[in-house]
């Protein structure tokens, strides 16, 4: 069977036919409930997943779980329906000229493996990439078998979605500690003074932080102290604060340098700054010249508010820091970083009661380990085409890889659980890139934009039907707690786990990758075999079916243990520099991003509610902001960068800052990767491309043709790759 390129997939018969909505009949006899976890985000909320043959009823938390207690957002109720979606993938796809074909699994392996040694007999190891989306970084063994691949084959380049929204969060870790993944977890128990910047965690439940029921915590912290809220929008997590500041977009840094400067004046914890800091005096002299003055100029905030923040930190003497998109993908992202942690330090806050502490993991258990080989912070030279790139930890910059298909270094291209064309900047040029390649293989659970550029198509198990543990990002939840998942129904049709893909792949290409004794199949007993093989001996996975907290004190083992000397390097050369080079956003029109509680990232787009659906094509104005452009509510305006334009449909935010324009990003229409580019406005230290604090011009457009999100598309209509092509209406200046 022959598809159009471009156009929609035309279904197949499926082994089994589930409809969009499932309803409960009074058969409940035949019902069975499991005991899961949700893996869409770090917050991991538990869940009880009813059951009848191979349907999922409904979806609803696990009142027995330690730490949702019953909790779970509208993404986790929504698996049901995204289990069941009619956009699932179902059969492996091969391109054949202009067409996308069904094929057996074996046959399309095949064709792939002989595509890949053409491919690199012809231009080398390195002319084989990946880009590996958020998706896979909650599939326990999906995540392996993608890097256990690549391991084996060796190419240098590999591209993940850290290096697009949060690589500032690994560098200031890997500076001030010696290790990247360290990330302070709000002790929400005891903390009487929280700060968030740039973070709505009762939509976004905490970016990395992954807070359960973010609502009920973030209220404790209110109750039994003080929240305060940074952010140019008053969300829904300033809705609960004790005080909301309505910064400036991309001014977080003064705020901190300030409040940094006042406090190793007069707020220090100069025990603690004794014991366990290198570079005091060097931090008092970087953050010295952000004043009071300076600080009110460049944030637009009083400076009656700006004494009441630090009278508030001086008075509680311990606080938890937590940042989001808002500060992690501006142009300050590395200083702000830095300096919230520095905040933290200088108060004596880390591994203290009502402070922050880091989680080392039920499985992994960091707090043991002894041998610690400090990281240095050094970044090798990007690729050939980008060479000013920092390559960190084994993976270039996100923002080189249209570059190396452009310049001819990437021929062959793996995306597994992600989509570049939703995530990246240029959105045009990112398509054409794609859609260049020899090879673009793409691994998923759900047709989406990307699977119409595919040469081959693995169609994956999503998270219902497969096994997974809870260990691969636990150190970012709000207690060491440990998890398995296992597979809720049996997966239909041809549906392959991730993992079992590359290995087959592997075979073919005869590379090892498989550990000792284990004999691969793609049956839910392989795959509890190879989870088994991927823990620690000593972890008993049948005892985690319920999920499990260590109840030993952890505090501590990164000042006693992690630590060189159990000192933290206050004051990293290139933080203080970037941080003398700071300058205030131009005085324009700034884009701000925005997460939306039904979906994460481009994922769970098609369950959304209407209402997010809406503000999918809505770019949000103060009134005033409004009111200057004589635009009301539903008129249609343009959104121009200097690196492109987009359109969306006016929604009047009054609970925005003027001068802030919110858009939700994720989506097609509009795309806020219109507004980016990634050859410039590039962070020089992680390589990652500007999208929060971007200057940008709003007008009214007369006449512009009514545009839907792709959300609102009827759902048989063709995902057609014209579609995708940017509509650009302000061509002069692009």
């Amino acid at each position: 069977m022959a598809i159009a390129a471009g156009s929609a997939i035309s279904r197949p018969e499926r082994e089994t036919v589930y409809p969009r909505r499932v309803t409960i009949d009074q058969r409940r006899d035949r019902e069975t409930e499991r005991r899961s976890f949700c893996r869409i985000c770090n917050a991991a909320c538990g869940l009880r997943i009813t059951t009848r043959d191979d349907r999922v009823l409904r979806v609803r938390g696990d009142p027995e779980h330690p730490l949702s207690a019953g909790y779970t957002c509208p993404k986790g109720r929504a698996s049901a329906a995204f289990h069941h979606d009619p956009r699932r993938l179902d059969h492996p796809l091969v391109r054949r000229g202009d067409t996308l074909e069904r094929r057996g699994w074996s046959e399309a392996l095949d064709d792939l493996a002989s595509a890949l040694t053409r491919i690199e007999r012809a231009h080398g190891r390195d002319a084989i990439a990946y880009y590996l989306g958020t998706a896979v970084a909650f599939d326990t063994c999906g995540y392996w078998g993608t890097q256990a691949f690549f391991d084996a084959h060796g190419t240098r380049q590999r591209y993940t979605c850290a290096t697009v929204d949060t690589p500032c969060k690994l560098l200031v870790s890997e500076l001030m500690s010696g290790y990247s993944f360290l990330h302070p977890i709000p002790d929400t128990d005891r903390c009487r003074m929280m700060l968030l910047l740039g973070t709505n965690p009762v939509v976004s439940h905490g970016h990395l932080t992954g807070m359960t029921n973010p609502v009920a915590h973030l209220r404790r912290v209110a109750r039994q102290g003080e929240l305060w809220v940074v952010d140019p929008r008053r969300t829904a997590s300033a809705r609960l604060a004790t005080r909301h500041l309505a910064i400036r977009p991309g001014t977080d840094a003064f705020l901190l340098a300030f409040l940094a400067r006042e406090l190793l004046r007069d707020g220090a914890d100069p025990e603690y700054l004794a014991n366990h800091a290198e570079g005091v005096d060097a931090l008092a002299a970087a953050v010295g010249p952000f004043d009071l003055a300076r600080t009110v100029e460049a944030t637009g905030l009083v400076a009656e508010d700006l004494l009441d923040l630090l009278a508030a930190l001086r008075r509680h003497g311990r606080f938890a820091g937590l940042s989001g998109t808002g500060t992690t993908m501006s142009a300050g992202a590395n200083v702000t970083e830095w300096l919230l942690w520095t905040l933290q330090v200088v108060t004596g806050s880390f591994e203290r009661p009502g402070g922050a502490w880091f989680n080392p993991g039920f499985t992994s258990r960091l707090d043991r380990k002894r041998d610690w080989v400090h990281e240095e912070g050094l970044a090798e030279p990007g690729p050939a085409s980008r060479p000013e790139l920092p390559r960190r930890r084994g993976e270039y910059p996100c923002a080189a890889l249209v570059d190396e298909i452009e310049a001819g270094h990437v021929r062959a291209l793996f995306v597994p659980g992600g989509n570049p064309i939703a995530a990246f900047p240029e959105t045009e040029r990112t398509i054409a890139a794609l859609r260049s390649l020899e090879v673009l293989v793409v691994g998923d659970v759900v047709e989406n934009e990307i699977v119409e550029l595919a040469t081959h198509v693995w169609p994956c198990t999503g998270q219902l039907e497969r096994a997974d543990l809870s260990g691969l990002m636990e150190f970012y939840r709000l207690a060491p707690i440990g998890q398995l998942a296992r597979p809720v129904v049996a997966p239909v049709a041809e549906r392959r786990p991730l993992w079992w893909c590359f290995d087959a792949l592997a075979e073919r290409l005869d590379l090892s990758i498989r550990p000792p004794g284990f004999e691969p199949a793609p049956t839910p007993e392989a795959e509890a075999r190879l989870l088994a093989h991927l823990t620690d001996p000593a972890i008993d996975l049948d005892a985690l079916d319920r999920a499990q907290v260590l109840d030993e004190p952890v505090a501590g083992w990164v000042v006693d243990g992690l630590l060189r000397g159990g000192r933290w390097q206050l004051a990293p050369d290139v933080f203080v520099r970037q941080l003398a080079e700071l300058e205030a956003p131009p005085s324009s029109a700034l884009l701000i991003p925005g997460r939306q509680l039904r979906t994460m990232n481009s994922a769970l787009r098609d369950v959304a509610a209407e209402r997010e659906r809406l503000d999918a094509v809505a770019i949000h104005l103060a009134p005033s902001d409004a009111e200057a452009i004589e635009a009301q509510e539903g008129d249609r305006l343009v959104v121009q960068s200097d690196a492109g334009a987009l359109e969306g449909r006016l929604q009047v935010d009054p609970d925005l800052r003027p001068g802030s324009v919110w858009i939700p990003h994720g989506w097609l229409a509009p795309n806020v990767g219109q507004l980016t580019r990634s050859d410039r406005d590039v962070d020089p230290l992680t390589g990652m491309v500007l999208q929060s604090g971007v200057p940008v011009r709003v007008e009214r457009t007369e006449g512009a043709q009514e545009s839907r999100p792709d959300s609102e598309r009827p759902r048989d209509a063709p995902l057609h790759a014209g579609r995708l092509r940017t509509k650009r209406h302000l061509t002069s200046e692009n």
